[in-house]
């Protein structure tokens, strides 16, 4: 029998690899092409980078002159840029400021809190034209500035510039994400190099993100005093000294108090259940647990937060760092009882990288009542306009993408049972969410429903 031949492959399969291999190279340059037509368009319809002396007045050879801020705001919602000298100069004095303040900021009551803004600078131009900028109104932010969103930058530079055209209104602290670790893991690097190149200018935006502060505490007329930080506590932490003690001037490492102010995490209540009052009270024990979901912080319990805020003299701990459906959550680790609750997240991001659909929120301390001379906080929450809620609300024109505000008010002593709506006329108040549920133990009740109302017409805001 004559031998079975042999066919050779090898030219073949060379031939379709070569194919594949160019088809993709083809498509590569095609894609990067397609980008580069989009960058000219939008580079083209941008203004021309803003001159140090059209941001410091003309004032070259004073460098104590603030920035203008007017300028400086139409030119940045107009997608310009700055000239790196102008940005630079904006980076060292914003340092050199910060680097002034101590590491716990003293503050007193009124003063609204921001939470996460995320690059989202649109959004946060809208929130700060509706809850009203400095110097009418002490501003705090909580940090995590960047990263996620696309105008990192731009929320940066205007915050500094605020801090130096206000610098007793307006005060930053450091996040988890002003960091050059989780800058690089994310998208904050990129996009410094993407807009000012090989400047020097991400790594001038990281000695300024040093120079933070990690906390504030702030003093209100009939609540009390409540300390804000980014993330949370630390079992090296006992007291407000202990903060103030740490050394914050360097990139935070995984470690140690001053990485668990910026990452730790309270335990989430809102997915727990009990079957029986042992349960409960074991979860009630916990002091700190490993953050898996983070890798590196702590989660924190109610026999950890209760007796630092007693030691402390304290009311309440306030942080962001963490996504809420509603902007805000008020942690009462299921002490209903207590006359305030024990920790309040504030999150300022709305529509969360464009997929989380969750409202923002913006936390007014010593906020007066409508018609009372009670003192109470408050959450100014914003939730971006989808068509389901449009028809929910009644709303019939196309303004998809608008922030809708609202406000839930909390008086003094009357725990979260007391939250109500107020503000909005009876007829423009339509309820679409609700707030704080979840199990206690046996008996399978809700502990705690608040119905939030979204008001149409003056409310809404383009």
């Amino acid at each position: 029998a004559e031998p079975t031949p042999v066919t050779d492959f090898t030219f073949g399969t060379l031939r379709r690899r070569q194919q594949r291999q160019a088809a993709a190279r083809a498509s590569a340059t095609a894609a990067e092409a397609g980008r580069a037509s989009v960058a000219d368009a939008a580079a083209a319809q941008r203004p021309p980078p803003l001159t140090e002396a059209a941001l410091f007045g003309g004032c070259g050879g004073d460098e104590s002159a603030p920035p203008l801020l007017p300028v400086l705001q139409r030119h940045l919602e107009a997608g310009g840029r700055l000239e790196v000298r102008a940005l630079h100069r904006l980076l060292r004095r914003a340092k050199e400021l910060l680097a002034a303040e101590p590491n716990v900021l003293a503050l007193g009551a009124p003063l609204l809190v921001f939470g996460d803004i995320h690059g989202q600078f649109k959004d946060l131009l809208i929130m700060l034209e509706k809850e009203g900028t400095a110097p009418e109104n002490q501003l705090l932010f909580l940090g995590d500035y960047v990263d996620r969103g696309e105008c990192g930058v731009e929320v940066v530079v205007f915050l500094f510039a605020m801090k130096l055209c206000f610098p007793s209104k307006v005060w930053l602290l450091r996040g988890n994400h002003e960091s050059r670790v989780t800058t690089t893991h994310f998208n904050f690097r990129d996009e410094c190099k993407c807009k000012y190149g090989k400047t020097g200018t991400y790594k001038a935006f990281m000695h300024a993100f040093d120079c933070l502060p990690l906390a504030a505490t702030v003093a209100t007329l009939h609540a009390g005093k409540f300390l804000c930080v980014h993330g949370g506590l630390s079992p090296e932490v006992n007291t407000v000294a202990d903060i103030a003690a740490i050394n914050r001037f360097m990139e935070p490492p995984n470690h140690g108090p001053l990485c668990d102010l910026l990452w730790s995490d309270p335990l989430d209540e809102s997915t727990q259940v009990f079957d029986n009052q042992e349960q409960l009270d074991k979860w009630w024990a916990v002091t700190y647990a490993r953050n898996t979901s983070r890798g590196c912080g702590f989660l924190f319990g109610h026999d950890s937060v209760r007796p630092f805020l007693l030691r402390n003299k304290l009311t309440s701990l306030i942080r962001g760092h963490e996504a809420q459906p509603d902007g805000y959550f008020v942690h009462q680790f299921f002490h209903m009882e207590y006359r305030t609750p024990l920790v309040i997240t504030v999150f300022s991001a709305p529509n969360y990288c464009g997929t989380y659909h969750n409202l923002a929120a913006v936390l007014a301390l010593q906020a007066p009542l409508a018609a009372s001379d009670v003192t109470a906080f408050a959450f100014h929450t914003y939730g971006k306009l989808d068509s389901a809620m449009a028809r929910e609300l009644g709303i019939e024109d196309d303004i998809s993408g608008t922030l809708l505000r609202g406000e839930v008010y909390v008086s003094v002593g009357a725990g979260v049972d007391a939250m109500a709506a107020a503000v909005l006329p009876p007829q423009a108040q339509k309820p679409v969410s609700h707030h704080i549920t979840g199990k206690g133990c046996n008996d399978g009740v809700e502990v705690g429903t608040l119905n939030f109302f979204f008001g149409n017409g003056t409310d809404l805001r383009l």
